[in-house]
């Protein structure tokens, strides 16, 4: 059967919750035969089967219609964003590289000690957080006056709205990823080719 539903994510659920095939058909009201056949995609199952399943899973039936749903795995190659663009927008780097998913944008930099960066150009018109991740070296980032101290393999989250501003300690390699706040998109993002 074509369809643009996958139901073999049943297997990684039960197993998740170590269920056996008959223990979610036994948790669920429904036979054997019926969760196999779902979970090999041979039939699909109705609204009322989706409700049953989900309820044995504990998690909500739209949960589980969106987890069965063909997502499309999306691969970018990063560009290079020029050194004089860079600088025009308040970033005092050689070379950033971007991927752009729409909204979603990645960017993977190296900063000399001593560098200087404040971005808040690239957040007009852009409701989202921020998370830094700190490769390697050292890093400060001053968000709302207050500063925070990454070193490798340390991870900030915050609102990209409030005045940010990131200084290398010592040679950094970090990523950024700005992430929407609309986590509704990334769920889109997944489901789609075009972004």
């Amino acid at each position: 059967m074509n369809s643009k539903y996958d139901f073999s994510v049943l297997r990684a659920l039960r197993r998740k919750l170590n269920l056996t095939l008959e223990d979610l058909a036994k948790a669920s009201g429904l036979s054997y035969p019926t969760i196999a056949s779902i979970e090999t995609n041979k039939t699909f199952p109705t609204l009322k089967t989706i409700d049953a399943i989900a309820t044995a899973l504990k998690i909500p039936a739209g949960k589980l219609v969106s987890l069965a749903a063909h997502h499309i795995t999306q691969v970018r190659q990063t560009e290079s964003v020029h050194a004089q663009v860079l600088k025009d927008s308040g970033i005092n780097l050689e070379k950033i590289n971007i991927a752009h998913f729409g909204e979603l944008k990645i960017f993977r930099a190296t900063a000399k000690s001593g560098e200087v960066v404040n971005s808040m150009k690239l957040h007009e018109n852009c409701d989202c957080l921020e998370l830094c991740y700190c490769l390697g070296g050292s890093i400060e980032i001053k968000v709302k006056d207050e500063a925070y101290h990454l070193s490798t393999n340390d991870v900030i989250l915050f609102d990209a709205a409030f005045e940010h501003e990131y200084t290398a300690i010592s040679e950094t390699e970090y990523v950024v990823i700005h992430l929407p706040q609309n986590i509704a998109f990334v769920e889109t993002l997944l489901k789609s080719k075009d972004t």
